[in-house]
C-alpha cells in the first residue's frame, strides 16, 4: 500500500478557542427521571406525547414529523412503529417497538387515515425552554449543557444503558449505522428490542398516580409522597435539589 503525505496540516486554520466553543456549543444533557417527569407534567397535553415519542422511542425530530398513521402498529402482539429507508441513518427500513406508555397515549388519539401524519410539528427551542422552566429544569446547567429536542434522545439512550440493555439492542433502538455493530442487529430481535424499551421508566407515572388517587379520594397522600419524591426513578434527589 503506497503511503500519502499531507503537505499541510488541515487543521492548521482551525483555533483551539473556535473548537472549544463548538463542542460547547453542541454539549447535551440527558435528564434524569424526576426530570423527565416534572417535564412532561408540566407540558401541555398536546406536546406530552412529542416529547415522550423522543424519551421513550429515541425518534428524531425530523422522523416524527413525517411520522403518519400507516406506520403505527397498535394492534400488533408487540406494538411498533415502521421507519422507512428514507427516514434512517443506517439506510434500513426499520421497526421500532413501542413502550406501553406511548402505546396507552396513541390509542386515546383519534386515529386518522394512513397518510396522515402522528403529529402537526415538533415544539421549537422556545416552546421547550419555557416547558422546562415551567418544569424546574434549567434549559442549561453549571457546565454549559443545554437540554434541547436531541437531549430527549439523549435521555432515551442514558436510560437503555440505565436499566441494562445490550449494546447491541441500544445500538438497534438508536437506529446507529456503525460498521462495528452491524452484524449485532441480527441478534437484537424485535422482542428483545421490545423488552428494553418496557424497562424504560414512564414520564407520566407521576400524573396517571394523581388522577387514579383523584377517583379514590386519596389524592392528599400521594400528592404527598410525590412531593417527597417516594415514587421510583432515576435522579429523583437531583432533581429535587434543582428545585431548590
Amino acid at each position: 500500500m503506497k503511503e500519502r503525505r499531507l503537505g499541510a496540516d488541515p487543521f492548521d486554520n482551525v483555533s483551539r478557542s473556535n473548537i472549544r466553543k463548538a463542542a460547547k456549543k453542541r454539549a447535551r444533557r440527558a435528564l434524569e427521571d424526576a426530570e423527565s417527569f416534572a417535564l412532561i407534567d408540566a407540558a401541555r397535553e398536546d406536546r406530552q406525547l412529542k416529547y415522550m415519542f423522543a424519551m421513550l422511542a429515541g425518534l428524531r425530530r425530523e422522523y416524527l414529523v413525517t411520522l403518519t398513521w400507516g406506520d403505527v402498529k397498535l394492534n400488533a402482539p408487540i406494538p411498533f412503529i415502521q421507519l422507512h429507508e428514507e427516514q434512517t441513518k443506517n439506510a434500513h427500513s426499520d421497526v421500532l417497538p413501542l413502550h406501553p406508555r406511548l402505546v396507552t397515549v396513541l390509542k386515546a388519539l383519534p386515529e386518522g387515515m394512513p397518510a396522515k401524519r402522528v403529529v402537526d410539528s415538533v415544539p421549537d427551542v422556545k416552546t421547550l425552554v419555557k416547558d422546562l422552566r415551567a418544569a424546574g429544569v434549567a434549559p442549561v446547567d453549571e457546565r454549559g449543557r443545554r437540554v434541547d429536542y436531541h437531549a430527549l434522545r439523549h435521555t432515551f439512550a442514558t436510560n437503555l444503558d440505565r436499566t441494562g440493555s445490550t449494546r447491541a439492542t441500544k445500538k438497534a433502538l438508536m437506529r446507529h449505522a456503525d460498521a462495528d455493530v452491524t452484524d449485532g442487529y441480527s441478534h437484537a430481535h424485535l422482542a428483545e428490542m421490545h423488552a428494553a424499551v418496557c424497562r424504560l421508566p414512564d414520564p407520566m407515572i407521576a400524573i396517571v398516580k394523581v388522577e387514579s388517587a383523584i377517583k379514590t379520594g386519596t389524592s392528599g397522600e400521594v400528592s404527598g409522597n410525590l412531593r417527597s419524591g417516594s415514587h421510583t426513578g432515576h435522579g429523583s434527589d437531583a432533581h429535587r435539589n434543582t428545585l431548590k
